[in-house]
């Protein structure tokens, strides 16, 4: 965009970031900026109960609190179906779908784990390691 309107190429823009540390600073600059205007609109978006949003926050900010995702191919299959058939494939993707849509509903989403996980026979009791009522 700022070569576009200096009428110049990409690749001069870059040149001079690397030549010059002053031209290197500004681009940072305008880089955080923009940053800090995401920050505030991402805000306003969980303020604003925004579900994306909400889930982004969790997924990124609340790791440390156990808001993570697990990727389908860790969750347990059901009794008597193979982890390489077709079933599993299907068993997989429907965890993955069911949970990435609850993600904005905790509650909801630790019933639907502890569900699963009976229908399993796993006996690990949490699902994120952060449970709703913790």
């Amino acid at each position: 965009m700022a070569a576009q309107r200096l009428g110049c190429a990409r690749s001069t823009i870059y040149d001079f970031v690397r030549r010059y540390p002053a031209v290197a600073q500004a681009v940072d600059d305008e880089r955080e900026k923009l940053i800090d205007i995401a920050e505030l609109r991402l805000r306003k978006a969980v303020n604003d109960g925004k579900p994306w949003a909400i889930a982004l926050v969790l997924k990124t900010l609340g790791k440390s609190r156990g808001y993570v995702e697990k990727s389908p191919a860790t969750m347990p299959y059901p009794e008597g179906t193979q982890s390489d058939s077709s079933e599993a494939l299907e068993w997989q993707h429907l965890q993955s779908m069911l949970l990435a849509a609850l993600q904005p509903y905790p509650e909801a989403r630790w019933a639907v784990v502890k569900e699963m996980r009976a229908l399993t026979g796993a006996v690990d009791e949490t699902s994120n390691g952060h449970s709703p009522s913790a």
